[in-house]
């Protein structure tokens, strides 16, 4: 993941508990309380109704960036590649 951008939500009570990362096809959101993600394909979905998190087709994709999120902040409860 070479140019993934990272974006972060929060409030003013809290820390970020939505971190995303956004490639130049893919957008990966997870929701640190929860652990919900959601993985989206910019390219064909660009108002991100699709989310793919839970098809084989998208498990690399995911894997990846549930790997890249833990190297990033390998402190945060990211779930893990290939669960």
């Amino acid at each position: 993941m070479k140019t993934a951008l990272l974006a972060e939500f929060n409030t003013l009570e809290s820390a970020p508990f939505l971190k995303s990362l956004l490639g130049s096809r893919w957008h990966y959101i997870v929701n640190l309380r929860t652990g919900r993600e959601e993985l989206y394909n910019w390219r064909a979905d660009r108002g991100e109704l699709h989310d793919l998190v839970g098809m084989p087709a998208s498990q690399s994709v995911l894997d990846e960036f549930r790997r890249e999120m833990k190297a990033r902040f390998p402190s945060l409860g990211v779930p893990a590649a290939g669960r």
